[in-house]
């Protein structure tokens, strides 16, 4: 007995779809609802393959969503009762060599146009193809990613570390500036180290190191036997791994001769980074020993307990300022002079009020 309202009715099939058909099949539900009527038992009880291949010919035939097919019946009996390798041939523009095993690994529902020509142009590439036959699963966002890659990166580990597009596109990018002041060969030969990459750290890892010149602009400060500069990018990351810390990740600002990088060989060994400064030319910007620690102040002698940071000394060593001074007395106005001149061997160094050597360099 109805008490209130109406009775309750089958939900009518908007143009003649199921809502389970425009789930399944997506934005070609309207030309498979012309060749399979509701309820497209037929289409819905095919394996998932056949599935995808109707949608793919869909695709390849042009078939908009709004477009009256007059060969409905005729194209389901092909589309329904052909072998999937023999559609391949009949519809495709070419042969696909392991297009029918990936369909099967495609999943339950209808992909986008994009996603089905990007496999397709995938399957092209002997790369992406081997690539392709190995997932048990295959899904539109990682065929989207392998499309982004370039064909030199679709081998070796990189497929399987650079998985998400804004990663690839960033290493694109990067790619094409080191292309951009690279010889031809030389950039083949970056591609093939990042196929060596384990992880997504360490191709990153190798995307700066490329990035960054090799040879690093020349040292600014006279030569020292205690200090050696560190003159290269592939110096900087030896350093790096010796002394445990992230100094090579300042290659590009030492490339950019904002820093210049000095490895104390002295007793305790550091790295120290000493940068430009607008007002006093340059300072020491840090000085680290093992693990990036600082420098313990037990470790400087008596004459220097007055300095803030122990590898004040080491600077010291090396330009004869005295490592007692802290802050801007203690910068190496050595790069350029208010003249705008550069200092050379014929450069003197100015005296403080106490007639020590200051360590700011004046010119004739």
């Amino acid at each position: 007995m109805l008490i209130f309202g109406q009775r309750a009715t089958a939900p009518m099939h908007v143009g003649g779809m199921s809502p389970l058909l425009r789930v399944v099949s997506g934005d070609y539900a309207p030309a498979i609802a012309q060749m399979w009527p509701a309820p497209h038992r037929a289409f819905m009880e095919a394996a998932a393959d056949r599935r995808h291949m109707i949608c793919r010919v869909l695709d390849a035939l042009d078939v908009a969503s709004e477009v009256h097919l007059p060969e409905a019946p005729s194209l389901a009996r092909t589309l329904g009762d052909e072998a999937i390798r023999h559609l391949i041939r009949r519809f495709l523009p070419r042969a696909v060599d392991g297009l029918p095993r990936a369909l099967q690994r495609m999943g339950e529902t209808a992909w986008s146009s994009a996603d089905y020509r990007a496999l397709l142009r995938l399957f092209e590439d002997a790369g992406a193809a081997n690539l392709l036959r190995h997932p048990d699963q295959i899904e539109p966002a990682y065929v989207a990613t392998l499309d982004l890659l370039p064909p030199p990166l679709r081998s070796g580990r990189a497929p399987h570390v650079a998985t998400h597009p804004s990663v690839v596109q960033l290493l694109v990018e990067t790619f094409e500036a080191i292309g951009r002041s690279r010889p031809v060969d030389e950039a083949e030969a970056v591609w093939a180290r990042w196929r060596r990459a384990d992880t997504l750290e360490r191709l990153f890892e190798m995307a700066r190191e490329d990035l960054t010149r090799p040879a690093l602009p020349v040292a600014p400060f006279p030569a020292h036997p205690d200090l050696r500069h560190l003159s290269t990018s592939e110096a900087l990351a030896d350093a790096g791994r010796q002394f445990s810390n992230c100094v090579a990740t300042y290659a590009l600002r030492a490339g950019a001769g904002e820093i210049v990088i000095y490895e104390w060989l002295g007793l305790p060994p550091a790295i120290s980074s000493i940068a430009r400064d607008p007002l006093w030319g340059w300072r020491l910007e840090e000085a680290r020993i093992q693990h990036n620690e600082s420098a313990p102040l037990e470790a400087v002698p008596p004459s220097s307990k007055r300095c803030v940071n122990g590898a004040c000394r080491w600077i010291a060593a090396a330009t004869r300022w005295p490592a007692s001074w802290t802050g801007p007395r203690a910068s190496i106005s050595g790069r350029r002079n208010r003249l705008g001149r550069t200092p050379t061997s014929s450069a003197t160094e100015t005296k403080t009020p106490d007639g020590e050597p200051s360590g700011v360099f004046c010119f004739a």
